[in-house]
C-alpha cells in the first residue's frame, strides 16, 4: 500500500462529490407533486418529480467539486468522473518552441472548475496508443468561457536522451483550431484556499510562508499559487519560488508580470539559476 501511494492520482468519487450527489437527489425528491424548479441558463429542471439535466451542465446549490466549492448557479466545465472534449479556439506562438493553447468551454458562462494547486489530465490517441499527460492551466477560474495552457513543445530528435520528443506537446502543436482534446480532472492532493489556508489530502492546514520549487515547465502549478496570493491584497503569505527555465520568462511576460507591482504588498519571490529576464520578472 505504501509503494502504491506515490501513484495515487485522486479518488474516483470524493466525499464531497458523494455529499453533492445526495443533496441533488434530495432536491429531486422534493420536486415531486407538481413542483417546478428552473434555474438560470437551463441548469436544473424538475417537473412532477422528473429531473432533467441540461446539456451545458447541471448545478447543485452549494455543491462541492473535488476540493473546490461551487456556488449556486455556477456552471462548471470539468467533471472528475469522466473525460470531456474541449475544442481548441486559439493557438498563439509565444516563442520558437512555446505555445499558448486556448480551449473553449461549454459556454461563455462556464468556469473551468479547477481548485488552485490541482491539475488535469489530457488524453489523446497518438501513434495507435492512448497518451495521458498532466497539465496545469495558466488561466484562472474567474476567466470564464475558456482555459489556457502554456506548453513548451519538445520536438523529436532535439535531445539525444529523448529521440521521440514530447508526444503530447507535439500533438498539441499539430492541432488545428476546431480540433478537440479530452480532459479529466480535477486531480491532486494540494489545494491552496487563500490567505495561508490550504488542504493536503483533504486535511486543513495553515502556513505563513510557502516555498515552491518549479522545475522547467513545472512552473505552472506554482504560478497558480503565486497568482492567487498576489491577486488578494489581504493575503500576506510569503512565497519563495525557485525556477529554472526559459519557459518561465515567457510565461511571466505573457501574463503581464503581475508580480512586479504587487511585490511589496504580497510577499517575497526569489529565482535561482534564471536568466536576467526571469530575474526581472520575479524581483
Amino acid at each position: 500500500k505504501g509503494m502504491l501511494a506515490q501513484y495515487f492520482i485522486g479518488d474516483l468519487v470524493t466525499p464531497e462529490q458523494k455529499a453533492s450527489a445526495l443533496a441533488a437527489a434530495a432536491a429531486a425528491k422534493g420536486a415531486a407533486n407538481g413542483v417546478v424548479t428552473i434555474t438560470a441558463n437551463g441548469t436544473a429542471v424538475a417537473v412532477n418529480g422528473v429531473a432533467a439535466a441540461a446539456a451545458n451542465g447541471v448545478v447543485a446549490a452549494a455543491a462541492a467539486t473535488n476540493g473546490g466549492v461551487v456556488a449556486a448557479g455556477e456552471l462548471v466545465a470539468l467533471d472528475p468522473r469522466k473525460k470531456i472534449a474541449f475544442k481548441l479556439a486559439e493557438k498563439i506562438e509565444l516563442s520558437h518552441n512555446v505555445r499558448l493553447f486556448r480551449f473553449a468551454l461549454q459556454s461563455e458562462q462556464h468556469k473551468f472548475g479547477l481548485p488552485v494547486g490541482k491539475h488535469v489530465f489530457l488524453y489523446a490517441s497518438i501513434g495507435g496508443e492512448t497518451v495521458m499527460r498532466p497539465y496545469t492551466p495558466t488561466s484562472q477560474d474567474k476567466d470564464l468561457g475558456h482555459f489556457d495552457l502554456v506548453v513548451k513543445v519538445y520536438r523529436a530528435n532535439e535531445h539525444p536522451k529523448f529521440p521521440e520528443g514530447g508526444k503530447m506537446s507535439q500533438h498539441l502543436d499539430s492541432m488545428a483550431v476546431g480540433d478537440t482534446i479530452d480532459v479529466k480532472g480535477p486531480v491532486g492532493h494540494f489545494v491552496y484556499e487563500g490567505r495561508g489556508k490550504y488542504t493536503l489530502n483533504r486535511k486543513p492546514a495553515f502556513s505563513k510562508s510557502i516555498s515552491l520549487i518549479a522545475g522547467g515547465t513545472g512552473i505552472t502549478p506554482c504560478w497558480q499559487v503565486i497568482r492567487t496570493v498576489t491577486d488578494d491584497p489581504e493575503d500576506t503569505t510569503e512565497v519563495s519560488c525557485s525556477a529554472k527555465s526559459a519557459c518561465c520568462a515567457v510565461l511571466f511576460q505573457t501574463c503581464n508580470n503581475p508580480l512586479h507591482t504587487n511585490m511589496s504588498l504580497n510577499g517575497v519571490y526569489q529565482a535561482a539559476d534564471t536568466s536576467r529576464h526571469e530575474q526581472a520578472c520575479l524581483s
